[in-house]
């Protein structure tokens, strides 16, 4: 959902467009029947994709979140299968606490009425820069179409490849908005080691305002622009004027004796 946020921001449709959209995707998919589920996988895509080769009526690859982290999505009685066959081979799975097979071809009984909707949606073209989750890569005139959030319900998240992505864009910091900072730990997997900045703007059991200012603060070192008139507006701060120019120094030795004098009495 993540990039019905980013594409508000980037101008792609209106606030409230965009609270349409997304609300009656959570009704549709909602009113969808049960009897799917979602697994992660460590291993690679090429791995993954082999194993559900012979389940593709059934599972498909729901996102792919770095080199060895992948979702699969589908009907409970293959993922089923597919968990006790995997972890046979010795991979490590997990299973995702969700009420549907979100990104997978379970989804497709509510294509046509999201369709119906979303061409009701005024659409522009971006004002800023967005990557695209579901091709991982430069957003281009398509994501401001309906046909491109309808395909959008049913496709793999390509996340590894949405980071490389930015980090081919010469982009090095990174901050996560969100109340649980799970995608910088995923993020870090998809870079070479070191490189990047990774910053969480909340964190279960940190005080959020201390966290905030912390982050806030590794932006500005990092190069970031801050709006400092801005941040205190709020506050009753003024700015104090201190010299531009070094302290004239003076010598102070007869204060000091006296003073080690006195103690000394």
């Amino acid at each position: 959902m993540g990039e019905y946020v980013a594409a508000t921001v980037a101008g792609v449709f209106s606030l409230e467009d965009g609270l349409k959209l997304i609300a009656h995707r959570g009704r549709l998919m909602q009113q969808l029947p049960g009897g799917g589920e979602m697994l992660a996988v460590m291993a690679s895509f090429q791995k993954v994709n082999e194993l559900i080769a012979p389940y593709k009526e059934k599972v498909a690859i729901a996102a792919i979140n770095g080199p060895e982290s992948v979702v699969i999505s589908g009907e409970s009685e293959a993922i089923g299968k597919l968990k006790n066959s995997l972890e046979a081979q010795g991979i490590k799975t997990k299973q995702l606490q969700v009420s549907h097979a979100f990104h997978s071809a379970m989804m497709e009984p509510m294509l046509a009425e999201f369709e119906a909707v979303a061409n009701q949606i005024t659409y522009n073209q971006l004002s800023i820069s967005l990557i695209s989750n579901i091709t991982g890569s430069l957003a281009d005139n398509r994501i401001a179409t309906a046909n491109y959030w309808v395909n959008h319900v049913c496709q793999p998240v390509k996340f590894a490849q949405s980071m490389e992505t930015l980090h081919l864009e010469g982009y090095e910091v990174f901050l996560e908005i969100g109340s649980k900072p799970i995608l910088l730990g995923m993020g870090r997997q998809c870079l070479p080691e070191g490189v990047g900045v990774w910053l969480p703007s909340l964190r279960f059991g940190q005080e959020d305002w201390q966290l905030l200012l912390h982050s806030l603060g590794e932006l500005y070192v990092a190069g970031v622009k801050v709006d400092w008139l801005g941040f205190d507006r709020d506050y009753s701060r003024r700015k104090v004027v201190l010299p531009t120019y070094p302290f004239q120094r003076q010598r102070y030795w007869l204060y000091v004796r006296s003073f080690l004098t006195a103690r000394f009495i």
